[in-house]
């Protein structure tokens, strides 16, 4: 039986809605997070991961435990100095952002079996795919490789 994928909108919405049930600092959350901010920001990586060293407040005024990651910005004007974000909180804001409707960075879904994250191919993306597998192939002859480089030549 093949394990269900979870979406970048699952993920991130469990990290910050389910964080009672499930533990926001799972792997696949932080992916989740990841993925969205490399489509929010996809010039600039303005976050940064951190593991707490000592107990912290979110600035949205969560606990943030010592040994768990958060995530900090630096820049200017409201975000003077740095800011720390727990992760239910980056999720939340990524996930009303609306980030699994952007461009894919990296990957589209989650396997919790294989502890990975996966891109999930469309049609369209997997007949392409399919196509440069089959260019790229070394065992199908191509005109260059056949040595009439696709020239017509009439013998005379």
């Amino acid at each position: 039986m093949k394990n269900k994928l979870i979406s970048l909108d699952e993920c991130l919405f469990a990290a910050f809605a389910d964080s009672k049930y499930c533990n926001a600092q799972d792997k696949g959350h932080i992916w989740a997070i990841w993925e969205g901010l490399w489509r929010a920001y996809p010039n600039v990586p303005r976050f940064r991961q951190v593991n707490a060293r000592k107990d912290h407040k979110c600035a949205r005024g969560c606990s943030i435990v010592r040994g768990e990651i958060y995530f900090r910005e630096a820049g200017a004007g409201e975000w003077d100095g740095f800011a720390r974000l727990c992760v239910p909180c980056v999720a939340m804001i990524l996930y009303y952002r609306g980030v699994s409707e952007m461009p894919v960075s990296f990957a589209t879904h989650w396997d919790p079996s294989e502890q990975a994250s996966v891109r999930e191919l469309n049609a369209t993306g997997l007949q392409r795919l399919l196509e440069r597998i089959k260019l790229d192939s070394p065992n199908v002859p191509t005109p260059r490789a056949r040595g009439d480089h696709g020239v017509t030549r009439e013998k005379g």
